[in-house]
């Protein structure tokens, strides 16, 4: 929960980075950007692992609450999906930071 948390609120800051940017007309925050989606990276990577592992541990032990665990890997194969979305962005980023000109 507490990364879905962070990277709403970093993906909400970015697009107001972007307007102000787009307003402005300037082309800063690049570093801001890519150091962001690296770090989102890794917090979406290690919620899709903690979702994923506490689940499959729990699972086991407790078998009447299967649908709800269930809905628990499911919440963490998003996570997991957007971890590789957020891989994506992270490397057209770099992409971005390499060709921009000093």
């Amino acid at each position: 929960m507490a990364t879905i948390i962070i990277g709403g609120a970093f993906n909400l800051l970015q697009i107001a980075l972007a307007l102000y940017r787009l307003i402005t007309k300037t082309d800063g925050g690049v570093l801001f950007d890519f150091f962001g989606d690296k770090v989102l990276s890794y917090f979406l990577l290690a919620g899709a692992a903690a979702a994923l592992g506490s689940t499959i541990d729990l699972k086991a032990n407790i078998d009447w609450l299967n649908s709800f665990f269930d809905q628990g890997n499911a919440a963490a194969a998003l996570l997991l999906l957007a971890f590789l979305c957020s891989a994506i962005v992270s490397v057209l980023s770099s992409f971005a930071l390499s060709h921009k000109p000093t």
